[in-house]
């Protein structure tokens, strides 16, 4: 956060993909669970100081900021934020492209730099205004090529577009035993597969313009490299009473089969050549088999925000080992300057 100077936080989950057991979770701003109402951010303190100076402490303004400013330190972020997952999203995309048989291993796509919507006035740009120019799947994903994105989504469809985004879990809770959890924000079935939906088709090809939460996206993230599995998270592995007998242990709880083993398999192939020769190379490390898939997402409901300058959410999904993954990261900055 101090590096790249994020402006408004980040979050952060572990688990292990193979059971979706939470192995860690950060959310920022912080708080000292010694002294929970204490506010220790320092931006969090300066606005508590301007309305103190404008209000007075004992005013019902400078009480009411105190209160949002507690809430806001003691928020899980990974559970209850919603938020525009960006290009770590296109794998699930991939997915269901290739478990339907829709694209293969072979398909190639062109790139020119953008590509036109009936439903926008502009053309929808790739982040390489230049263009990827021809390229095979692995590369086109390698490149996070949004282009060939939108040319996988419009061979999809919508109708079965919005049924894998069901069996990956993404609109709804996931059960973790956690309490705050929330659930992604997508809009209606009807309009999703209205004729007139094609800019919303093209969009959530590349993780914009609709939400899930941190948790959401992981939990799915495994199931497409885990086999298939779709798995309910869990932080609690087991209890035990005070004669060291276990009264509860967790067993994996498997929600559903997503995609098939052979599907998952191409795609951990093409994430871990994401990190070995393209988009994700900084996460590569000498001696370790890792991959995974960056994102970067425009924070638009921003736009009427104080402050707002072009807000980003970015973002790295990352695995290892890749051939049998036992750590899934997501990390994600709030805004980075730098």
């Amino acid at each position: 956060i101090e590096t790249y100077d994020v402006q408004a936080g980040a979050f952060c989950l572990a688990i292990d993909p193979q059971t979706v057991a939470v192995l860690a979770m950060a959310s920022s701003p912080d708080f000292d669970p010694n002294s929970y109402n204490k506010i220790i951010n320092d931006d969090l303190l300066a606005e508590l100081e301007a309305v103190k100076a404008e209000k007075g402490e004992d005013s019902e303004e400078y009480n009411e900021a105190l209160v949002a400013a507690q809430n806001k330190q003691r928020r899980n972020r990974t559970l209850d934020e919603t938020y525009e997952p960006g290009s770590v999203f296109k794998p699930i995309t991939v997915s269901i492209g290739l478990e339907e048989g829709i694209i293969s291993m072979d398909s190639t796509y062109y790139c020119g730099g953008s590509k036109k919507n009936p439903d926008w006035p502009k053309p929808i740009n790739c982040h390489k205004k230049g263009g990827h120019g021809q390229q095979n799947l692995t590369k086109a994903v390698g490149n996070s090529c949004n282009v060939a994105l939108m040319n996988i989504a419009e061979e999809i469809g919508p109708e079965i577009t919005w049924k894998y985004w069901q069996d990956f879990g993404l609109m709804e809770k996931t059960g973790i035993d956690l309490s705050g959890e929330e659930k992604g924000i997508f809009w209606t079935e009807e309009h999703f597969k209205s004729i007139n939906a094609s800019l919303e088709l093209a969009t959530s090809s590349f993780g914009q313009r609709f939400k899930v939460t941190p948790l959401e996206m992981i939990t799915a993230f495994a199931a497409v490299i885990n086999g298939g599995h779709l798995l309910q998270p869990y932080v609690v592995q087991s209890i035990t009473d005070g004669d060291g007998n276990t009264t509860f242990y967790h067993e994996t709880v498997e929600v559903r089969q997503v995609i098939s083993e052979s599907t998952s398999e191409k795609m951990r192939g093409i994430l871990e050549s994401v990190v070995a020769n393209d988009s994700g190379h900084n996460a590569s490390q000498i001696g370790y088999r890792i991959g995974g898939k960056t994102g970067t997402s425009e924070l638009l409901d921003r736009k009427n925000e104080p402050g707002y300058n072009k807000d980003v959410m970015c973002s790295f999904m990352g695995f290892a080992p890749a051939d049998d993954p036992r750590v899934l990261v997501l990390v994600v900055y709030d805004t980075p300057k730098r």
